[in-house]
């Protein structure tokens, strides 16, 4: 069976079972007796505007004919043979078929108004799913809190996953005190300057606390994680490659773990690539770098500095209530 005959006879299911039974491989007959015919007179682009037109009618006249049926009154429906009771219907469909090559515009017009809106539900429907419906590539997402601070009577009432609203001190505070978080950790969208032979390029970075990455599962495809001694001053520069970037940039080159390279003009030395398929929020991030925070970033003095975003996986049992 051919994918276009399969197609349609899906589409007239949404049609009354009745008609369908009656009447369904005379209209899938005259369907593709129409394409053929198209195809001859006007070679593939014919061929193709018939194929769209037919598809369209058919999901557009079910309505129609389901409305028939309904204003149909029991009794006379019994009374009649099935064939002279759906002949209303069949007549708009046929001539709905025989108008396509006649009625180019309104055809082209109905077809682009219903691309349109399908393309337009599709986006749609994409975005809510990838922000409400799809769950975070997490273990134990249910479990994932953000933590802001929010200052409604400054215009500060709400905040997101990609919005600073949490400051050092905060998160220092929270890791130490909050009982019911189970892990908490701070982190914030940049970029570097890669210094290479070839040229520099502009990367996009995530600096993050070295409990990111356990809070979030991250897997190595070479070398390790970031750690805790990689987050400590003087000893902070090191990197984690992505692994689009990796292949992209270095061609897969495993030699680069325990390499340095240079960003922003500072040698960093490479400890893992990470699993393809890692992400959190933004697919381009490139690099992975760690934050290691002064005693001044520390103090009561960056209380208010909140240009950070942190996110806490709670203990189990534990709620936001």
């Amino acid at each position: 069976m051919s994918a276009t005959r399969l197609l349609y006879r899906l589409l007239l299911l949404l049609w009354p079972p009745r008609v369908r039974r009656a009447h369904g491989r005379e209209l899938e007959t005259l369907f593709l007796d129409c394409l053929d015919a198209a195809r001859r007179r006007h070679g593939a682009p014919g061929y193709a505007r018939a194929w769209l037109s037919g598809m369209a009618d058919a999901l557009i006249s079910a309505p129609r004919a389901h409305r028939q049926e309904w204003r149909t009154p029991p009794a006379h429906r019994k009374g009649r043979p099935w064939a002279e009771r759906a002949s209303d219907v069949l007549r708009d469909a046929r001539f709905a078929m025989r108008s396509w090559t006649r009625e180019r515009s309104f055809t082209l017009t109905v077809l682009a108004t219903l691309v349109v809106c399908l393309g337009g539900n599709t986006v749609i429907f994409s975005i809510v799913r990838s922000v409400l419906l799809k769950p975070l590539p997490i273990a134990d997402a249910d479990r994932i809190v953000l933590v802001s601070n929010l200052y409604p009577k400054f215009g500060f009432g709400a905040a997101g996953p990609g919005v600073g609203a949490a400051s050092v001190p905060d998160y220092f505070d929270r890791r130490r005190d909050v009982r019911s978080f189970d892990e908490v950790m701070l982190y914030r969208r940049g970029s570097v300057t890669l210094d290479a032979p070839g040229g520099a390029d502009r990367l996009n970075v995530l600096r993050a606390t070295p409990s990111f990455y356990a809070l979030l599962g991250a897997r190595t495809f070479a070398g390790r994680t970031i750690t805790e001694q990689d987050a400590e001053l003087g000893n902070d520069a090191k990197v984690m490659l992505s692994y689009a970037f990796w292949r992209r940039r270095y061609g897969g080159d495993a030699s680069l773990v325990g390499r340095d390279i240079r960003l922003d003009g500072r040698p960093f030395r490479v400890v893992g690539i990470l699993a393809a398929g890692f992400e959190y929020l933004w697919k381009d991030i490139d690099l992975w770098l760690p934050l290691s925070f002064t005693a001044d970033q520390q103090s009561d003095a960056s209380r208010h500095s909140n240009n950070w975003v942190m996110i806490a996986r709670l203990k189990t049992g534990a709620s936001v209530d």
